[in-house]
């Protein structure tokens, strides 16, 4: 009897355990909600909404739940219990269905309740129409905050209808790398604990339930625009560059079209598209690939021309004079923008030859200008830095007065040559009528041919 009773209490405590499950693995959370179009279930979708708040504020009750549809797909599932979300929790919501969709992910730091269901109410998606399910790119996107976040251990709650993952085109190489480094990392980054499903309408409908450990892609590196040297139309500190150790392939902001490791160590050049060449340098903790080395930023100053600071008062020079450009600070590189607009955009590398020519040494360099433009010169220090002028470059005016007078010349001796040389001269055979003579005696004869209509 003692026996059976043991038995007894035993099954009732795993029972309780498989029904509860108290919230310490993490106060992270993120949230992945299947956005395609056959999740057409209006009120299941909002009951899955309802269903994950309340998990992550710890009001869930699943016998209320339970009466609604809602139950475990298997009697071991874990569903947690208490409070996830405290005072300086991070929360993700990522949407995922076409593939460029995970990119509208939300973030937020809970602070209090009523300002996350605020926010938690606004960024939950309410159209479901994407063609496509790319699942697996939104759990490599979770590897990917978890990682430029810091985040250790999190909570991942996916909401989807269970269908076979849809996909219509391949990724780019960033997405290729995420997705690469999610499958390395296998059941190490997620861990399925729980699923609570719904069938309606003979369709089922899960809102699953994961551990999430945050593995470290290999090789990619985190560089904020302050932590390099760049050259391009200007841009804010706040842009983030996210690169691979070879091959650089995307930020939040703009395309990377290519990108190689430098050949100093530590550094590496990447052109974007639109932005124009980054080449950046190990300044901050993100860059402890090679060493800890911290280059020292120099204060790079135009020491000649002294004039040219103000984009209105530019210095000027002849097309086809040489520039002689100084600096103080230490060695740099030169870099030229071409007046776009009200903007400048940086002259590429393989088209400086059309707008001008520069030779360096040491803090001074020559340019000479071939293309009559406005353009922006900016000297770059090899550790950090940078100055910068404006330029006008306009046709000289000598040369042109010069073979305006000789074109003028030209004309001239042409015609005095035509009329002295090449011109026929007038003839003389009296009994033709061959100009104003024959003429005027035909006039005369005229003339007395109406005299008798004076009367006229």
């Amino acid at each position: 009897m003692n026996a059976v009773r043991k038995f007894t209490v035993l099954c009732l405590m795993l029972l309780i355990a498989s029904l509860t499950y108290a919230s310490s693995y993490s106060n992270d959370a993120f949230v992945l909600v299947d956005v395609s179009g056959t999740m057409k279930d209006s009120q299941t979708n909002t009951e899955a909404k309802s269903i994950i708040q309340e998990i992550l504020l710890g009001e869930f009750d699943y016998s209320r739940w339970q009466t609604k549809g809602w139950n475990k797909s298997n009697a071991k599932d874990i569903i947690p219990t208490d409070v996830i979300l405290i005072r300086g929790s991070r929360f993700c919501l990522i949407p995922f269905g076409n593939m460029d969709r995970v990119q509208n992910n939300s973030k937020h730091i809970f602070q209090e309740v009523d300002g996350f269901k605020s926010f938690y109410s606004s960024v939950y998606p309410s159209a479901f129409k994407d063609s496509w399910t790319y699942l697996t790119l939104a759990k490599a996107y979770v590897g990917a905050i978890a990682v430029n976040d810091n985040i250790k251990n999190a909570y991942v709650f996916i909401f989807t209808d269970g269908r076979p993952e849809s996909t219509n085109q391949p990724y780019n190489n960033y997405d290729l790398h995420l997705v690469d480094e999610l499958e390395h990392a296998g059941s190490n980054g997620f861990k399925k604990i729980g699923i609570l499903r719904k069938i309606s309408n003979n369709f089922h409908y899960d809102v699953e339930i994961w551990e999430f450990t945050s593995y470290s892609p290999g090789g990619i590196l985190e560089v904020t625009a302050s932590d390099m040297q760049y050259t391009g139309t200007e841009v804010e500190t706040k842009v983030i560059v996210k690169c691979e150790t070879k091959t650089l392939s995307l930020n939040t902001e703009y395309r990377i079209i290519s990108g190689n490791r430098g050949t100093n160590k530590g550094q590496y050049t990447v052109e974007v598209e639109g932005i124009g060449e980054y080449t950046g340098r190990r300044s901050s903790k993100v860059w402890n690939i090679m060493d800890n080395t911290i280059l020292p930023t120099q204060s790079i100053k135009i020491t000649a021309p002294t004039d040219g600071k103000l984009k209105d008062k530019p210095h000027k020079v002849d097309n086809g004079q040489e520039l002689t450009l100084r600096w103080s600070g230490g060695a740099g590189s030169v870099n030229v923008y071409t007046k776009d607009g009200n903007n400048y955009k940086l002259i590429p590398q393989n088209k400086r030859n059309e707008y001008y020519t520069q030779t360096i040494s040491g803090t001074t360099a020559k340019l000479t200008f071939s293309e009559s433009a406005d353009y922006k010169i900016e000297v770059r220090g090899a550790n950090g830095g940078s100055d910068a002028m404006f330029l006008s470059v306009t046709p000289p005016i000598l040369p042109i007065l010069l073979k305006l007078l000789l074109v003028i010349g030209l004309i001239v001796g042409g015609v005095y040559a035509y009329n002295k040389f090449f011109r026929p001269g007038p003839r003389h055979n009296s009994g033709e009528d061959n100009g104003w003579e024959g003429n005027n005696s035909s006039r005369q004869t005229n003339s007395h041919a109406s005299s008798g209509n004076d009367d006229w």
